[in-house]
């Protein structure tokens, strides 16, 4: 942020538009025919989603205060259990 004479709230904000930018364009490549079989895609979205977890209202870069530990542990350690 010093380094562009940005403030901590430009940073955030640009790294929000382009968390935003590239769901759009994963979104729209997953709906194009694609030689990649969909479960690599799939594994691709679903890491982006941590990503999107950990940037989206916290510098997870800078100060991550073991929340993305606490992330990775409910949704890979501790499922959601769901009822049929």
């Amino acid at each position: 942020m010093k380094q562009f004479g940005v403030s901590r709230k430009e940073a955030i904000e640009a790294f929000r538009e382009m968390i935003e930018d590239t769901w759009k364009d994963l979104n729209e490549g997953c709906m194009r025919p694609t030689p990649v079989p969909l479960q690599i895609l799939r594994v691709i979205v679903d890491s982006f989603g941590f990503l999107d977890v950990a940037y989206k209202y916290n510098d997870e870069y800078t100060k991550q205060e073991n929340s993305f530990k606490r992330y990775v542990k409910q949704l890979l350690i501790e499922p959601i259990p769901i009822q049929e």
